[in-house]
């Protein structure tokens, strides 16, 4: 039986760029506790560009989380354009998201 598959901790939304109106997968959200946060360089805004090598411009969400997601402990390479114009790759491990937890304020 295949086990849990596992994230990088980001949430994307899509959205119309440039002239041609091409969708782009934009962070909307970094998971605190995901291997994304604990990267550091990930930012809400940055575009994503390609994963594993693969470009996803064209691509749905469903597919694109489909390209990210894997076994626990393997690792996925992301390719992001950052809102300033860098670009920035970047190799991390998938991990299941930890258990919520109450912390104090």
């Amino acid at each position: 039986a295949a086990g849990a598959l596992a994230g990088v901790g980001l949430f994307f939304v899509q959205r119309e760029e440039g002239a041609g109106g091409a969708l782009a997968c934009v962070v909307d959200e970094i998971i605190r506790g995901g291997s994304a946060e604990a990267e550091g360089s990930i930012q809400v805004g940055d575009v994503l560009l390609e994963v594993d090598g693969v470009a996803v411009e064209g691509r749905d969400l469903t597919e694109i989380r489909q390209m990210i997601i894997g076994e626990p402990g393997s690792t996925v390479s992301l390719a992001f354009l950052a809102p300033g114009g860098g670009r920035d790759a970047v190799t991390l491990p998938r991990a299941l998201p930890s258990k919520p937890c109450l912390l104090p304020a």
